[in-house]
């Protein structure tokens, strides 16, 4: 099946812009708390606080963030802990009087209260594709809703815009949810034009599996007429792709598209057979990059905030700093191994100068996350 160029429609462009302004705007100011303190003669001590590393995307920014680290001179206090026992853990961390908290899917809901208590005793609260809430200095992260209008219409876009198109819908993350929501939007236009919206609901734990069973229906069901899948984020999209495959389904019969970016999708695009052919790759070292420069310029060098925040692109009324992805298909996938610097055009980034930070790795010696 081939992909043509995606041409622009007035509708596209209106979700993107509605869903970027949404997204801004629904964010909680940040308050009047003291300034993190600015540490001078001796390493910036950083606590990286996650649920786990079960997900590529958790995996490539923490991998980022080693590199930063190493090149900063700063020390990493590391912290996996269930969702449940975040607060307990972020006492701790406190009670050591660490500099900095970043925070990567670790959801603040859960330590509200803490976060206010580590900025009155001077420590500095980031976050990484998470959220913003009260007390968080910055959130690095994608135009969420943009990138599931942008990925639905690419993917209604390279089958011709007929046919039957599956949601995987999941309302569990935010980040997802926005995706899922925009995406829909697309389809529904194009629902008016002909094209068939199934649309189906999964939940955490076992969004897996359920994605798989939902596509073994819908190969049932549509037959050849199902042409393509949508999900916020790659895995059930994966697992889709595979109950279709198990049904005899090609590449040339369905089309699967999700958004991450990871090894695994991006070796299922490297597959001709797979009908999984399209990620959005979220940009997670520049993500990771962009939170340790915002903490470099305020703790390091003494910035205030809000001059720290309009320094690297961000809102400062709000922390948010968008930052956007690429769609890869067959067309533009790299060769397995490749670094995800390379995925993403280097993030404009000259790859021959040595001191551009898509090179810091080679400085520190720590291998990057590769595709």
């Amino acid at each position: 099946m081939k992909f043509s160029k995606v041409k622009s429609i007035a509708l596209l462009v209106g979700v993107i812009m509605l869903f970027a302004v949404i997204i801004s705007m629904a964010q909680p100011m940040i308050g009047e708390l003291p300034a993190p303190r600015v540490v001078e003669g001796r390493p910036l001590v950083v606590a990286y606080v996650t649920k786990g590393f079960e997900s590529e995307a958790t995996q490539r920014g923490f991998s980022q963030f080693k590199i930063e680290c190493a090149y900063r001179g700063w020390e990493i206090v590391e912290v996996t802990t269930p969702l449940e026992k975040t607060s307990d853990a972020i006492r701790a961390l406190i009670e050591k009087n660490v500099d900095a908290i970043v925070c990567n899917y670790s959801y603040f809901d859960y330590w509200l209260d803490e976060v206010k208590m580590a900025r009155e005793k001077g420590i500095g609260v980031y976050s990484i594709d998470t959220e913003i809430k009260p007390g968080v200095i910055v959130c690095s992260r994608q135009f969420d809703g943009a990138a599931g209008a942008r990925l639905m219409a690419q993917l209604i876009d390279a089958i011709g815009g007929s046919g039957t198109v599956g949601m995987l819908a999941y309302h569990m993350h935010e980040g997802v949810d926005r995706r899922t929501i925009a995406a829909e939007s697309i389809a529904r236009w194009y629902e008016k034009r002909g094209v068939v919206v199934d649309y189906q609901d999964i939940t955490y734990p076992g969004y897996d599996v359920q994605a798989y069973n939902i596509a073994t229906a819908w190969a049932q069901k549509y037959g050849k007429d199902m042409k393509a899948v949508f999900a916020g984020f790659d895995i059930p999209s994966i697992f889709a792709s595979r109950a279709f495959e198990a049904a005899g389904f090609t590449s040339k019969d369905v089309i699967m598209g999700g958004i991450d970016g990871g090894q695994q999708a991006l070796g299922s695009i490297r597959n001709p057979d797979s009908p999984f052919k399209m990620s959005f790759s979220q940009p997670f070292e520049l993500y990771t990059h962009t939170t340790c420069e915002v903490i470099d310029l305020v703790q390091i060098q003494g910035m205030p905030i809000a001059e720290a925040l309009s320094k690297v692109g961000a809102n400062p009324a709000t922390g948010n700093v968008f930052l956007d992805g690429i769609v890869v298909t067959e067309f533009n996938v790299p060769a397995a191994g490749s670094t995800y610097y390379e995925v993403h055009g280097w993030y404009g980034e000259d790859p021959e100068d040595a001191d551009a930070w898509i090179n810091w790795w080679k400085k520190v010696e720590i291998e990057p996350y590769r595709s």
